[in-house]
């Protein structure tokens, strides 16, 4: 006698933003080096979808998604002045 389970299928489903950004931050490894510049990675690729990926002591922040170089109201390097 055979048993029919059946097939399982799976759904495909999207994130909101907010939850895109919360399971980033579950899964982001934050580092400091000696002269205090803080990257956020994922994996070994620089990233963080909710801020820089790299913060420079002196202020330089720089926008990274999965190693790439994303930008910030499409400017990808804010000086510490803001510019």
């Amino acid at each position: 006698m055979a048993l029919n389970i059946g097939t399982r299928t799976e759904k495909k489903f999207r994130l909101s933003k907010e939850q895109q950004d919360f399971w980033d931050l579950l899964h982001l490894t934050r580092k400091v080096d000696e002269n205090g510049t803080i990257r956020f990675y994922k994996g070994d690729k620089l990233h963080r979808s909710d801020g820089p990926a790299v913060i420079y002591a002196h202020g330089s922040k720089y926008w990274f998604k999965n190693g790439r170089r994303s930008s910030k109201n499409g400017l990808p390097i804010q000086s510490p002045k803001g510019e």
